[in-house]
């Protein structure tokens, strides 16, 4: 079985706010156990699946608890890619739970995607940014 490719924190990636970027490192984690147990076919990689959910769930709504204190005006649109998200991640756990082994790699490939592009590339860095402003016109005694 060809390894895959395993993600890996890099300070680019911070939001610039410690309790997310603890938990984009822990999801990074789990992502990467996730593929481990994948490669290793006397390991179970459901409860993996099932830890990720949960994790999930809880990181996507202090994400946006966040984003609320600080009202990003983006906030919506990026509620609305995390719900698109669940519902992707919970179809592809059904069908894996009710016997489709052949998707736990595409969720893998799934779970990995979407780090990079949603934390990474596209959604996360917007509201990043936009918290750096609101310090920096703090710093400069504008108000937000």
């Amino acid at each position: 079985m060809k390894k895959l490719q395993r993600l890996q924190w890099k300070d680019q990636y911070s939001v610039g706010f410690d309790e997310l970027d603890s938990q984009h490192r822990k999801l990074i984690e789990t992502i990467n156990k996730a593929m481990d147990f994948y490669e290793d076919p006397s390991a179970s990689v459901m409860d993996v699946f099932i830890q990720l959910s949960d994790y999930l769930g809880n990181h996507f709504m202090a994400e946006e608890n966040i984003m609320a204190a600080m009202r990003y005006p983006a906030l919506q649109a990026h509620g609305a890619n995390h719900k698109d998200f669940n519902k992707k991640f919970m179809e592809l756990l059904n069908a894996y739970e009710n016997g489709d082994e052949k998707l736990a790699l595409k969720l893998l490939l799934f779970l990995r995607d979407w780090f990079l592009n949603h934390v990474v590339t596209n959604d996360d860095p917007g509201y990043a940014q936009y918290y750096k402003r609101l310090q920096e016109k703090a710093a400069q005694g504008k108000a937000p």
